[in-house]
């Protein structure tokens, strides 16, 4: 309708109710014959059985009353819209029609029809309301549902009287839908059971205009307790009225002066009184707010009657006493008794005489039921950040009267959470005041910082409910933490030199609380530098982003980090554990960090010092200032300055390593100067060389013998990770080491494991399962209870039994039952309205465990009021008859049957049911025409046969690929039957559909590729399959690995007439999306390389991405050759690709400690491409090749250290003139001793020539050359050899260098300038020639020297300097006699000079 007041040419339109269509389940049209069959004049089949009799239940000439104007909306004062059309308009203006709404709120509202439903206006106009459709799954009557809301179009300002069929409903909402409170309806619903009405406007209870307090006003008006209200002294009932603000008997009286006792206005919205006359509840329904709808609810009351001997006017006098009596001898309050009528006489009395009809009268009264008081909820559900948690108590069925009932919350022995803790214990008393429902609980709840994995529960518990029976006492909180739960620490996912990445992973949060709330939003970010106690500003990041760089750093930098998980956008999380780590070492920056041997600045080999920061064998570096300082000798046997030992080898694992440190574990005795001695520590906890266990003391009798030699009798030791010795002693009772128990029990086996069934602590064993989980009870009835539990572990042991206690409230005895091994019991024979707590315990063959704990208190249901008003009118018959009463009863109590309150049965599955997907099949064949006969026998035959007729959606493949070149990702749902049997198109009558899923992987959606995150694919009838297409986006930048996301397949519907699902085996697929430009691949360029020491690896890439650098990290692995003792293990060794660098190298060293012709394995652990060319940063991950390990051979070589094959020497290098040649030959004048297969030489020029031999000694002075040019730079040496042997026209092979030194101060001429002295070195060198030559050849030396000679050809040798004899030469024999030049010639011997 238009809006009130008109607006336009008429008021209202509405449709012909009346007008039925002939296929209607209303049948005829009115005027049909057939609405009038032959002897029954006045039957109309579709009006409520209630219609067509009076209360006496005579029959109603139905046309004369509810049809005085026929089927139909009223429409008096209305015209056809014109010929053909299905509707009235209404021209007046005044005339308005809105949509009444009835609500049926009883508990069977589903499955008990009340309609049709009809409206009868005062007007004579009945329309008839039916229910909604059915939406039950079955075709049985017991399992069909129907909501019994009814919609009907009503003129307003107009009386409806409301017919149900069948029982009306207790409970009803009545809304006047879009209507201004101008506009109202008088609606008068017909009740036949024995009920006291109580009308609610939204939750405020408005009393019976006619009623104060429960108590009638005629009553009370007799009383002398309520003032007259006619206008002529007496009393009247008010009415309902629509154009009567007051209107009272037949008058109408202004509200204000005339008639102060109409507290509530007959117009008001929800003003009601029911009518005892008529059976009917009259009430006001007007325009009205969302929430102020109209409620009505039935409390049971018992109506009795009784003739008594008394006067009306003398029972008034006794009436409190009787009231008093009556509810005494019933055991309830007085105030539940209320007296409806007193009339005179007692005609229902047969054969009384009319002198006792005239003096008696008959008393009608109604007993009310007790008010109930119980929780709102059973279990409630809340977030400890709510800060507080409202708890409803409810006081239902009496609201008229006050009551009150104790309460307390707190813990018991089955819940967790603690008081003061997790919530703020309390106790006290609730009263409920008249006409109050409901009272809350308030209980502050504490947010309780950090994570934890279970909700916490605590009880409120009611008791002690005066003037009320308690229903449900206890309800269960349970709270849920809302902290998320700490992620892994982080770690170091890459670095740089100026960068490291950091990556993590998400905690499981095993019970998120639901909604934004339990949605992890991001991640926090804290991080630290260096030794600082201080966090860096916190970084938030998105969700997914569990890869981040923290970058502006120094080389080797150590950064410490922290997360913390954003839920909702809070930072709720805990913290993770603290995860350190650093950015790259450069190699050559003087600071030796991370897996660096050494820096000396520089990245030369042969220094000491290798080009990859690894101490070179021979030598000791120390980094005491801010570079290593390097010096040869390591091995020698004496310790240097720099050396932390020198034990005499090379040899790693006998204390002192191969760069002359102590190992771990070890002590070394010696000092600067002398051959260390290493030996292990007893009692460091570290088990190292000869020891046999060390438990980091020197006690005996604990496993380990005093002097790590021995492991004692009765004890076994291992190691554990960190290398200390764990011993224990199985069967001494005491749980040691790596013990899982100790005890002489069979149960625990060789103190290793405990045998199924049992449970070890320490020395005791005991044998049962774990307790059960606390009872709890559900399907509660007035004498039942059903019980559940969580199943106890058996440890290893099937259950076999169980024992359940339980008791009522008051008692402190258990009741005891034995049970099966299943984990619930039904108890029955229980006392109504009482509370009931119960344990278990469960049993195995081993034995039974502990009890369960506690559970909290569940009580049987309270019985019915209906039940209970029964019995109270079968008792006052009682009491009637045995003169109980305190009067002389003159008539037969009459007790009105109580009506019963409205229960929904229990729903089962009904006889010749179809499953549910059967009948949405057949239902998606019902048309104009009725059901689909075909499609109805196909599926009955399928259920008889047993035969399949599951239609399955695929996804075609488990997997898709697609390139991002702006290609479209096909994705193909097919159509086929379960059992693999050819589907028929033609079989598929109807559409079906099914719902899709995108969810990111990977890929995202928007950047990779463009999608809706849901939709839905259509199969028209015939099809058997569909694609749906997903456009990929060319991003141009580099991503790395195929970025996926994935479809899944959900919510089938149609198929018919087969049943249609997903099915499981291909409801979801990944897809893959590929760079144009393929993936960047790296691996090693061939499966085997050798060397010796510093060995080089070549690996190669392969791929589009020239402008990006890319780098492979790599790790070593152990072969027949051992990290450490052959060679340098590396965890992160990086091999970098320059932007279109094919080729690189992998760099490893060995140890050259081991055999000749070990192995060792190095792998790729990960490839590595820059994101953004020129960035230097490394983090896109590209793909290994097929060749992702080599094997490095460690070959037998000269200057390894190793004397093998040919070889006279080697001394761990390939330097000359120092006894072992570069081509390890023994060189002339030495000797070398001490070398083998495991251990370089040592070589050494002898005392004395060898026999037939003598050696010329003699020192020259080199100027031009300093003493660290001459040690260091073998060129020079050789030089010095060559130009001397011209100089003496000999062979190189018989000149040894003895030493070379700075000359001394004391030596030098007093002008020298310290440049000079700077850049000279004196050299001590022997000839070796045939015995008898020495003279002649002292003599060459010393004119070679003095005649400038020697000096000419070193300078011919490149070696430019000036040389002086420092003292004459010496010549010695091989018996050892040496003399000087100078005392051969004075003896007159020699020659030579002469």
């Amino acid at each position: 309708p238009p809006p009130p007041g008109g607006g336009g040419d008429f008021s209202s339109v509405v449709s012909r109710g009346e007008k039925f269509n002939s296929n209607n389940f209303f049948g005829l049209e009115y005027g049909h014959p057939m609405n009038k069959p032959a002897g029954m004049s006045y039957w109309y089949p579709n009006l409520p059985a209630l219609m067509r009799t009076d209360r006496q239940g005579s029959p109603v000439n139905v046309s004369n009353t509810w049809l005085r104007r026929g089927y139909g909306i009223p429409h008096t004062g209305c015209t056809l819209v014109r010929d053909g059309m299905n509707g009235w308009k209404c021209l007046d203006t005044s005339i308005s029609h809105r949509m009444l709404v009835v609500e049926n709120m009883d508990a069977d509202h589903e499955i008990r029809r009340v309609s049709p439903v009809a409206f009868s206006s005062s007007d004579g106009y009945t329309h008839l309301a039916n229910g909604c459709m059915d939406h039950g799954w079955c075709f049985s009557y017991t399992c069909l549902k129907r909501l019994m809301t009814f919609w009907t179009i009503i003129r307003t300002n107009t009386e409806y009287a409301v017919h149900f069929t069948g029982t009306e409903p207790q409970g009803l909402r009545l809304s006047l839908l879009h209507a201004p409170s101008t506009e109202a309806v008088v609606v008068k619903i017909y009740y036949t059971g024995s009920l006291r009405l109580q009308v609610f406007v939204g939750r405020r209870y408005i009393e019976d205009v006619n009623m104060k307090d429960g108590k009638r006003k005629a009553q009370l008006f007799k009383d002398g307790k309520w003032p007259a209200n006619d206008g002529a002294g007496g009393y009247a009932n008010q009415r309902i009225s629509l154009d009567c603000a007051c209107r009272v008997g037949g008058q109408c009286f202004a509200v204000a002066g005339d008639s102060p006792n109409c507290e509530t206005p007959s117009n008001m919205h929800g003003a009601s009184t029911f009518v005892k006359g008529t059976g009917m509840l009259h009430v006001m329904v007007r325009g009205h707010g969302i929430d102020d709808f109209v409620q009505i609810r039935g409390m049971p009351v018992v109506q009795i009657s009784m003739g008594v001997s008394t006067s009306v006017a003398d029972f008034y006098l006794i009436k409190d006493s009787f009231i008093s009596n009556l509810a005494g001898l019933l055991g309830i309050a007085p105030s539940r008794v209320t007296i409806v009528d007193v009339v005179a006489g007692n005609a229902r009395r047969e054969g009384a005489s009319r002198a006792l009809q005239a003096s008696g009268s008959t008393v009608e009264f109604e007993i009310e039921p007790d008010a109930t008081v119980a929780v709102g909820a059973a279990e409630v559900s809340t977030l400890e950040s709510d800060g507080l948690v409202s708890l409803t108590v409810t006081r239902t069925e009496n609201i008229l009267s006050w009551c009150s009932v104790q309460y307390t919350v707190t813990n018991s022995s089955s819940t967790t959470a603690v008081p003061g803790t997790h919530f703020a214990a309390a106790s006290g008393t609730l009263t409920f005041a008249p006409t109050e429902e409901a009272k809350a609980v308030v209980v502050p709840l504490t947010n309780v910082s950090g994570y934890a994995a279970g909700d916490v529960t605590f009880v409120l518990s009611l008791s002690s409910a005066v003037n009320a029976t308690l229903g449900t006492p206890t309800t269960l909180v349970s709270v849920r933490n809302v902290h998320p739960p700490a992620p892994t620490a982080p770690e170091q996912s890459g670095a740089t030199p100026s960068a490291v990445w950091l990556t993590w992973a998400g905690g499981a949060w095993s019970n998120p609380p639901s909604g934004a709330a339990g949605t992890i939003t991001g991640w926090e970010v804290q991080c630290k530098s260096g030794s600082s106690s201080s966090w860096d500003a916190s970084t938030v990041h998105g969700a997914s982003e569990t890869n981040v760089t923290r970058s502006g750093l120094t080389a080797y930098s150590l950064v410490t980090c922290r997360v913390r998980a954003v839920a909702n956008g809070h930072s709720a999380g805990d913290w993770s554990a603290e995860g350190a780590m650093r950015s790259q070492s450069v190699c050559g920056d003087s600071s030796r960090d991370g897996s660096e041997g050494c820096d000396d600045g520089n990245t030369a080999d042969n220094d000491g010092c290798s080009a990859a920061c690894v101490v070179e064998p021979g030598y000791s570096c120390d980094n005491a200032g801010a570079e290593d300082t390097c010096e040869g000798g390591c091995g020698a046997g004496t310790k240097g300055s720099r050396e932390g030992c020198d034990d005499g080898n090379l040899v790693v694992g006998d204390g002192c390593d191969s760069a002359c440190n102590v190992e771990q574990g070890y002590s070394c005795v010696g000092a600067v100067g002398e051959l260390s001695v290493c030996g292990t520590v007893c009692g460091d906890g570290l088990r190292t060389g000869a020891e046999v266990c060390d438990d980091g003391n020197t006690a005996g009798s604990d496993g380990c013998s005093a002097d790590c030699a021995a492991v004692e009798s009765g004890w076994t030791c291992s190691e554990d990770a960190a290398g200390k010795s764990v011993c224990s002693n199985c069967g001494n009772g005491i749980l040691e080491g790596s013990e899982v128990c100790d005890s002489a029990s069979a149960a625990c086996v060789s103190c290793s494991s405990v045998a199924a069934g049992y449970q070890c602590t320490g020395s005791v064993c005991v044998g049962g399962p774990a307790a059960p989980g606390a009872p709890a009870a559900s399907g509660a009835t007035t004498t039942s209870l059903s019980w559940a539990w969580a199943a106890a572990d058996g440890r290893g042991l099937a259950l076999s039994s169980h024992t359940f206690e339980y008791r009522n409230t008051s008692s402190a005895a258990w009741t005891s039952v034995s049970l099966g091994a299943g984990s619930s019991h039904a108890l029955s024979g229980l006392t109504h309205s009482t509370g009931y707590v119960a344990r278990v315990r469960a049993c195995t063959s081993a034995g039974c465990g502990g009890w369960s704990p506690e559970s909290i208190v569940f009580q049987t249901s309270v019985p019915p009021q209906s039940e209970t008003l029964s019995s109270i009118g079968a008792a006052v018959s009682s009491q009637a008859e045995s003169g109980g009463l305190g009067l002389n009863v003159t008539s037969p109590v009459t007790v009105e049957e109580v009506a019963k309150e409205p229960e929904a049965p229990a729903e089962g599955a009904s006889e010749g049911a179809l499953n549910q997907s059967q009948v949405e099949a057949l239902l998606a064949n019902v048309g104009e025409d009725g059901i689909d006969e075909d499609a109805l026998t196909k599926v009955l035959a399928a259920e008889a046969t047993g035969e399949s007729i599951v239609v399955y959606l695929s996804l075609s493949a488990a997997s898709y690929e697609v390139q991002n070149t702006g290609s479209v990702a096909a994705i193909t749902v097919t159509l086929s039957r379960q059992s693999g049997a050819a589907l028929v198109a033609a079989d598929l009558a109807g559409t079906s559909t099914v719902e899709w899923t995108l969810t990111d992987g990977t890929a995202v959606r928007g950047t990779d590729y463009l999608a809706l995150s849901s939709g839905t694919l259509t199969f028209l009838s015939g099809q058997l399959s569909q694609t749906l297409s997903v456009p990929v986006i060319d991003t141009g930048v580099y991503a790395g690995a195929p970025r996926t996301f994935t479809i899944a397949l959900s919510a089938p519907s149609g198929g018919s007439p087969y049943t249609l699902q997903v099915n499981p085996a291909a409801a979801q697929a990944t897809v893959s999306i590929t760079d144009s430009r393929g993936t960047v691949t790296a691996q090693f360029a061939q499966a085997e390389v050798s060397g010796t020491s510093s060995i080089a690896v070549p690996v190669t890439r392969s791929d589009a991405w020239k402008e990006l650098a890319a780098r492979v990290i790599f790790e070593t692995f152990d072969g027949t050759a051992k990290a450490g003792a052959d060679y340098v293990a590396q965890a992160a060794g990086t091999a970098v690709f320059a932007a279109g660098q094919t080729a690189g190298e992998a760099t490893v060293s060995t140890v050259l400690l081991g055999a000749s012709g070990v192995s060792f394995g190095v792998r790729v652990v990960r490839v590595e491409v820059e994101a953004v060319a020129g960035s230097g940063v490394f983090g896109a991950a590209a793909a290994v090749g097929a060749q992702s390990e080599c094997t490095v051979k460690i070959v037998a070589a000269c200057g390894n250290g190793l004397r093998t094959g040919a070889e006279e020497c080697d001394d761990g290098n390939e330097l000359p003139l120092d006894g072992c040649s570069g081509e390890c030959t023994v060189e002339a004048g030495y000797e070398c001793t001490g070398g083998g297969a495991s251990a370089a030489d040592a070589c050494a020029l002898p005392a004395t020539p060898p026999a037939g031999k003598e050696t010329v000694k003699a020192s020259a002075r080199l100027t031009g050359v300093s003493a660290a040019t001459f040690n260091s730079d073998v060129s020079v040496r050789l030089a010095f050899v060559r130009g001397l042997a011209d100089a003496l026209g000999i062979s190189a092979d018989t000149v040894a260098i003895e030493g070379a030194s700075r000359r001394s101060a004391a030596s030098a001429p007093r002008a020298a300038s310290r440049r000079l002295l700077q850049d000279s070195v004196t050299v001590v060198f022997r000839v070796m020639v045939d015995a008898g030559a020495g003279a002649d050849m002292a003599a060459k030396v010393s004119e070679a020297a003095e005649s400038g000679d020697m000096a000419e050809r070193l300078r011919a040798q490149g070696l430019d300097v000036e040389v002086a004899l420092v003292s004459s030469p010496s010549v010695t024999d091989s018996s050892g006699v040496e003399k000087t030049l100078d005392e051969i010639l004075a003896e007159g011997g020699g020659g030579g000079r002469g």
